[in-house]
């Protein structure tokens, strides 16, 4: 009798684990890593038609100091001269991004945006100042977000193809024009896993701002923290189906690997105060690039996840043009 107790026991926590880790990946891994708001509007159109409107819930709340610059930067984008430009990925998908030329134009910046996030969203300030300084933004929708066709988002693995192939179509349109890539958050750890491919040859320099090294590590925290589950069994079966249905392992090739091939030159920033993207992760992808590479860390005191610009731009600012001066 006893033995028939503990074979239903057992039975009964089999139907759990299974269950339970059906529900967390169709509930929970693919609709985190599914398109996002596809239903909706792009935040193009909705930057046409609203300006430089800002709702203070789309921000971190680090970032509402800055809401009012975050506004004049918005309207700019709006206001801007614009033009579209399309591409096709190595498996099919229709990419678009919007270039802002600049006056004089010194280089041109591809400016990669983060997970789950937009290219208004993360880079509104940015363009503006760098327009001024005679860099014109190519800002693309990363597959499966805004514009972009794909149903999932791969963390860098795929999109850092799409990256090469933007830098590949810049060198078609304004040939001996230098190319800067420049990424924040997941798009950090696109251009830098993007840096250990056959990049072409106007791809000069890049800028890295608080990337993870691999999905792997990221996952890890996103399963603890986000979710509140343990690791087994779920991140196992999450990376298993990752690598069956998105197409890729996140025990792949990590920032690490693809920096030590590189050997552009890189500025690399990361907030102190950052607890989405661990800051020590940008120190280990500076500590692996500087042997290669020219490599400079620009480390910011009390500056949130994808701040750093918003706290130190007169250094950050600086740091960019040191790096023009090396590539121009």
């Amino acid at each position: 009798m006893t033995g028939y107790i503990i074979g239903a026991v057992i039975l009964l926590l089999l139907l759990v684990l299974v269950f339970g880790t059906h529900f967390f990946l169709k509930i929970a891994f693919f609709r985190y890593t599914s398109r996002k708001e596809k239903k909706k509007k792009s935040v193009w159109v909705r930057l046409e038609e609203k300006g430089g409107e800002v709702n203070v819930k789309d921000l971190f709340v680090e970032a509402r100091p800055w809401i009012e610059e975050i506004k004049v930067g918005k309207a700019y984008l709006a206001s801007a001269e614009k033009k579209v430009y399309e591409t096709t990925s190595y498996d099919g998908l229709k990419l678009r991004a919007r270039l802002f030329p600049a006056e004089n134009m010194r280089a041109i910046v591809i400016m990669v945006h983060g997970f789950r996030s937009n290219p208004v969203h993360d880079f509104s300030l940015a363009v503006m100042e760098f327009n001024k300084m005679g860099l014109s933004c190519l800002l693309p929708d990363q597959r499966s977000t805004g514009e972009s066709e794909g149903k999932y988002i791969c963390y860098g693995r795929k999109e850092k193809y799409d990256i090469r192939d933007w830098a590949r179509l810049m060198e078609k349109e304004y040939p001996g024009v230098p190319v800067i890539l420049d990424g924040v958050s997941m798009g950090c750890s696109t251009v830098l896993l993007a840096s250990g491919l056959d990049l072409p040859e106007n791809v000069k320099g890049i800028i890295a701002d608080c990337g993870y090294t691999t999905p792997y590590e990221m996952f890890e925290r996103v399963l603890r923290d986000t979710f509140k589950l343990p690791k087994f069994p779920f991140f196992y079966t999450a990376s298993l189906a990752s690598k069956l249905f998105l197409g890729f392992d996140f025990k792949g090739e990590s920032t690490v690997d693809a920096l030590k091939k590189n050997r552009l030159p890189v500025l690399f920033a990361h907030g102190e105060a950052d607890t989405l993207v661990p800051h020590y992760m940008s120190v280990t992808n500076w500590e692996a690039a500087k042997d290669t590479c020219d490599a400079v860390f620009f480390s910011v005191p009390k500056a949130g996840h994808g701040l750093s610009y918003l706290v130190d731009r007169e250094g950050y600012i600086k740091l960019i043009e040191e790096l023009l001066e090396k590539i121009l």
